[in-house]
């Protein structure tokens, strides 16, 4: 009988879901995928491959009270192995807790489809994983010496070709504030004859791996996924991306009420992995309006994340991670975007945020924000950046930051307070700590076009320092140094529908604390255009009277050469420097 088709009209509903046709596979244990039958003659019979499945074919009720995770299992266990395509419309899918569902393949859900899990465990519910091997590679199989800062070129890779590449060191990297040791990571992709993608950011004196997967490979998209959570546990993980290539389209996270201080930790987990994509994302509370440390998208070692249309207002961060590269955000309601560590090169556009620090990252490469409007509620915590250069990191960017094209509407807010451009700054706390390392300010800072919006009745003056740089108290130990930058650029920044009454301040550039730049790094140039503060004397004081502040500010840093143009500015910026 091999080879021979039958027709089961009782397996499930004929007809819902198409019909059942099975074809002979064979008697091997090994083959099992969870819906075949054996037959007393010792055959096993399975769903014949027809392109396309759905979960009713594998027995799903898909009424959101039968638990269906054995059946939805199935289903991606067929499809994976068949390459079938997954199309779901209408229904809810229960799931309890138990194994982790594997998807690798195309995946559609219409009809307001959906899954809603119960008590959801800590573990992965959804695993989007690689049909392919990786290859992992020693410093033994390389050339350790064109492992390179700025290498853009490793010809011992060339047999790689079209591959994303982990590199990874035992070397420490930088000590956080607190002790936390993070060691050198660089990821890129590799090209033809070696060419690399992105520069290498770090240089290794020893490799502990080079983990290598291909890009070169078939799209997987998954459209509609919409899950639900409810029930008492807390930080569930439901989706890891652990394969390159992937493209979620019009996702959503339903809130389904939930008892725990965190229904859920990280929605998606990015494991390791190049070119993943999110349009039409939308997500409601993590936390339950409490802020601890919950993420719509997070994870480690991932590049070329592009994220359009993201909604989701209330979390620790919707975006974040660790030694992440090629990241775009854009056209987007977030509160909060953030990046731990070794996080280079992100362009962040079109942006809508409630928070007083709506970005919060280090890293290096370039940084680019435009078109960002912020309207912060009363409540309002430091620092208060548009951008802010994480100080439990060092106040690390080692390379460009660009921040243009700024509402700031502080209108909701009536308390005296100092809101900061971009801030890459130690306080106090952290200035006493010993990074393993001299730490490197944004080597560029370019503000332009900031327009910041008061409310007119307002009681309390705000002060707007466009870029604060620098360490408060004392030096770095361990006789660590800054690298400073080489240009700051502030044009074209003003206070606007402000209240004549008060003295509001509205500063250019402040560099704050004694800690000396490193050998051959004193030269600063910087350049202020059409800054409109409001001139105290419009108020009847004396410029240098009324607490109001210097255009650009210089603490006692020793060793550190200043060269300042300052223009249309509405403060006698030339005797205030």
């Amino acid at each position: 009988f091999d080879g021979q088709q039958v027709e089961l009209l009782g397996h499930t509903v004929k007809g819902v879901g198409g019909d059942m046709f099975y074809a002979d596979y064979s008697s091997s244990a090994a083959d099992d995928n969870g819906v075949t039958i054996e037959t007393t003659g010792g055959r096993r019979w399975k769903r014949r491959t027809g392109g396309v499945v759905s979960y009713y074919d594998f027995g799903a009720a898909l009424d959101g009270i039968s638990d269906d995770r054995l059946a939805v299992t199935s289903a991606h266990n067929h499809a994976n192995m068949t390459g079938d395509r997954l199309s779901q419309n209408g229904g809810t899918a229960l799931l309890s807790v138990g194994a982790t569902i594997t998807v690798k393949t195309i995946c559609e859900f219409t009809g307001g489809f959906k899954f809603k899990v119960t008590d959801p465990n800590n573990a992965f519910i959804f695993d989007i994983a690689p049909e392919y091997s990786a290859a992992v590679l020693s410093q033994f199989d390389v050339t350790l010496s064109q492992f390179t800062k700025g290498a853009t070129s490793v010809p011992s890779l060339s047999a790689y070709a079209y591959h994303y590449a982990v590199i990874e060191s035992s070397e420490t990297a930088l000590v956080r504030t607190g002790g936390q040791v993070y060691t050198k990571k660089s990821v890129t992709v590799v090209g033809e004859n070696g060419r690399l993608l992105y520069p290498l950011t770090e240089t290794f004196s020893s490799i502990s791996s080079i983990t290598l997967t291909p890009i070169n490979i078939p799209i997987v998209e998954i459209s509609g996924f919409a899950i639900e959570t409810s029930g008492t546990t807390e930080f569930a993980l439901p989706v890891r991306v652990s394969r390159n290539c992937v493209r979620f389209k019009d996702s959503r996270y339903i809130y389904g009420g939930n008892s725990a201080a965190i229904p859920v930790r990280q929605l998606f987990t990015l494991n390791r992995c190049f070119g993943v994509e999110f349009s039409g994302l939308t997500s409601d509370t993590l936390s339950l309006g409490r802020v601890d440390y919950n993420y719509v998208v997070n994870g480690e070692c991932y590049a070329g994340l592009k994220i359009h249309g993201l909604h989701s207002f209330e979390g620790w961060a919707q975006v974040d991670g660790d030694y992440c590269r090629d990241v775009s955000i854009k056209d987007s309601s977030v509160y909060r975007i953030g990046g731990h560590f070794h996080c280079y090169d992100y362009d962040i556009h079109n942006i809508t945020s409630h928070s007083t620090s709506p970005i919060s990252i280090s890293g290096g490469g370039q940084l680019r924000v435009a078109g960002i409007k912020i309207y912060p509620s009363s409540t309002v915590s430091g620092p208060n950046a548009i951008i802010d250069v994480r100080q439990d990191y060092g106040a690390e960017w080692d390379g460009e930051i660009y921040l243009s094209d700024v509402t700031y509407d502080v209108t909701g807010v009536d308390v005296a307070v100092t809101f900061y451009g971009v801030h890459a700054y130690l306080d106090s706390s952290s200035v006493t700590g010993d990074y393993g390392r001299n730490l490197t300010l944004p080597k560029v800072i370019s503000v332009k076009d900031v327009y910041i919006s008061q409310n007119e009745l307002a009681l309390n003056a705000i002060n707007f320092q466009s870029v604060r740089i620098g360490a408060f108290g004392g030096t770095l130990t361990g006789g660590r140094k800054f690298n400073y930058p080489k240009s700051v650029d502030v044009q074209s920044v003003g206070i606007a529908k402000q209240n004549s009454s008060l003295n509001n301040q509205l500063q250019a550039v402040l560099f704050v604390g004694s800690v000396a730049p490193v050998d051959a790094d004193s030269e600063i140039r910087v350049f202020v255009q059409n800054v409109s503060g409001k001139d105290p004397r419009l108020s009847g004081l004396n410029p240098y009277d009324g607490g109001q502040q210097s255009v650009v500010s210089v603490g006692a840093i020793p060793d550190v050469e200043l060269y300042v143009s300052i223009s249309y500015c509405e403060l006698l910026a030339e005797d205030r420097i």
